[in-house]
């Protein structure tokens, strides 16, 4: 009698993209396709944690990963209460094996190229140790989050465009659309 032959693994990838949902189902389609169009030297994995979703969240990714598994390997942890996004977010970066963590909101699509693009910038200097993607609306305007202080000198980058030619912008959208 024979035994089955256990498929080889992966070889550690570039990039672990962190994913956690709490009732994102309406949203992941979109973020997923956002991943799947994702090309990176050294390939690059999703770990998903699921915060007791009462939707079907983790069902999405779990039939997305189906779909993608000869490409990207993907976990899904399914916690049975809402740990909370912080506590997630370490919960899978225990999990991944990238030395890059791209923490994803299930709410965002990133654009083709963008994830290469991050890697990249961060392969140019070994004085990076961090990056932020540029936020983008649905419509293409920026998107202001977090300790971004709105000013009269960002208003004026943004309205002019002055910031298309700057590296960064690439990372989350692709500015010749």
């Amino acid at each position: 009698m024979t035994s089955p032959i256990a498929p080889l693994p992966r070889p550690t990838p570039s990039v672990s993209v962190l994913l956690v949902t709490y009732n994102s189902a309406a949203d992941l389609p979109a973020c997923l396709m956002g991943v799947q169009r994702q090309k990176v030297s050294g390939g690059y994995e999703l770990v998903h944690v699921d915060n007791a979703s009462s939707d079907e969240s983790s069902r999405v990714v779990a039939e997305w990963a189906d779909t993608v598994r000869d490409d990207v390997d993907v976990r899904i942890v399914r916690n049975g209460t809402n740990a909370g996004y912080a506590a997630a977010n370490n919960q899978a970066a225990r999990l991944s094996r990238a030395p890059i963590l791209v923490l994803l909101n299930p709410d965002c699509a990133m654009d083709e190229g963008c994830l290469a693009a991050l890697v990249d910038h961060l392969a140019e200097s070994d004085r990076v140790g961090m990056a932020s993607a540029l936020l983008r609306n649905a419509d293409g305007s920026t998107q202001y989050f977090a300790r971004r202080e709105l000013s009269a000198g960002v208003v004026f980058w943004d309205l002019t465009h002055l910031g298309r030619g700057y590296p960064l912008d690439t990372l989350g959208v692709n500015s010749s659309q």
